[in-house]
């Protein structure tokens, strides 16, 4: 992982790398992402504070509603709560009508359909 944009091997290691750290990972460090509230680094921040606050995702049981080639849809569900994962695995829109509270989501979601390679986590009981 890229930690600091201006230190060598990107802040990985001070011993050499046993691959090249390339010049197109300085955009992908730590010290670049940490005030980007819009970066891969943000999201999975929120992604694991959404599972450690909702014991469905950490503990929960799964149940699949859907899982064809573009579309997944599982629920995780516990002591009655509810929440489905939305999955387009796909790079065209596929037809998605949310039923419930958005908890998170990455990608374009128009209401009617998870754009390529969307996802979307809501509440739904």
């Amino acid at each position: 992982m890229p930690w600091s944009e201006s230190a060598a091997n990107l802040g990985f290691s001070s011993a050499e790398p046993w691959l090249p750290v390339g010049d197109s990972h300085r955009s992908l460090a730590v010290q670049t992402q940490e005030n980007d509230s819009r970066s891969v680094l943000a999201f999975t921040r929120q992604c694991l504070a959404l599972r450690s606050g909702n014991p469905a995702l950490r503990q929960g049981s799964i149940d699949i509603v859907e899982a064809g080639d573009a579309l997944l849809l599982f629920d995780r569900v516990l002591d009655g709560q509810r929440l489905r994962c939305a999955f387009n695995l796909s790079r065209k829109p596929v037809a998605y009508s949310g039923r419930g509270t958005p908890l998170i989501h990455n990608g374009e979601i128009d209401g009617a359909n998870l754009g390529p390679y969307a996802s979307l986590i809501e509440e739904i009981g």
